[in-house]
């Protein structure tokens, strides 16, 4: 495993590995509830928007904003020169920053689609 993030409403515990994998968990259940494969290599990064519905996923120079429900790719954030190492969501959901090992921060005027 390579990173790990909880949900905001406590629901969902996301995982991750050098694969490439992203794994869903029921924390109630504890049982595993989804699992895709992000497009790309190793992922990063994992943040859960404030309302637990959108997945952050750091792949390479990107980031992959993915529906919770369906691990549906919503859209794929690129522009950073080297692999994204962070990712944070602002507290009302707009905004997400994603970090570089360059020391650069991205901030992502985003709101979900839905």
């Amino acid at each position: 495993m390579l990173t790990l993030a909880y949900s905001p409403n406590g629901r969902f515990l996301a995982s991750s590995d050098f694969g490439g994998s992203v794994k869903l968990w029921g924390v109630d259940a504890a049982k595993e509830q989804s699992t895709w494969t992000a497009l790309g290599n190793e992922v990063a990064a994992l943040a859960f928007s404030p309302d637990s519905e959108t997945l952050a996923v750091a792949v390479d120079r990107a980031v992959q904003l993915r529906d919770v429900r369906t691990g549906r790719l919503v859209t794929n954030l690129e522009g950073h020169a080297g692999q994204v190492k962070c990712l944070a969501f602002s507290p009302d959901g707009k905004y997400l920053a994603s970090g570089h090992s360059d020391q650069t921060v991205w901030l992502w005027d985003w709101l979900p689609s839905r």
